[in-house]
């Protein structure tokens, strides 16, 4: 599996595997509802930076084992009080203590229902992704409490999740 994120930051807009450009590769967006039927248990590395740390962040969990980059990525992002961005780059954890064992945090993306933009072809518009959150983020029902969510279900396609604000939360 290619590592979406080394088509988000290595390639150029307009690069596609095996020279043919199709218009499967322009940028589509739709908006949706999303229902996450389990907990989704990560460990993470927080960027030092933000965003110019996201590559390292990623690059440093990559290294951990082989068998991370053939795992769904995601990308967890939060706002501070003093507006500072943090931001982890994730993958899912296979058994339990995996995260204790490479050193990493855990985070879990919590099931419930989701404000949702997929991004099809984000990698021909970087911008798309911080647009998407702020769309999502300012919707009627967003819940600003709980981190924004960016899963990278292929190297073409990204789902940007923000949860919905419940009776609970």
């Amino acid at each position: 599996m290619i590592n979406p994120l080394h088509w988000r930051f290595y390639t150029s807009a307009f690069f596609v595997p095996g020279g043919n450009f199709t218009e499967e590769f322009f940028l589509k967006v739709e908006m949706e509802k999303y229902v996450l039927t389990v907990d989704v248990k990560t460990f993470c590395i927080t960027a030092v930076d933000f965003p110019n740390g996201i590559v390292a962040a990623f690059q440093a969990l990559e290294q951990l084992h082989p068998s991370i980059c053939e795992r769904p990525f995601f990308g967890i992002s939060f706002e501070k009080k003093t507006g500072e961005i943090v931001y982890k780059a994730a993958v899912e954890e296979k058994y339990e203590g995996e995260a204790e064992k490479y050193g990493c945090e855990t985070f879990v993306i919590k099931k419930g229902e989701y404000l949702a933009e997929t991004i099809i072809g984000f990698m021909n518009d970087i911008r798309s992704i911080p647009d998407a959150f702020q769309r999502l983020t300012t919707a009627t029902g967003a819940d600003k409490s709980f981190p924004c969510v960016e899963w990278y279900k292929s190297d073409k396609e990204l789902l940007c999740l923000v949860k919905i604000k419940t009776a609970k939360n």
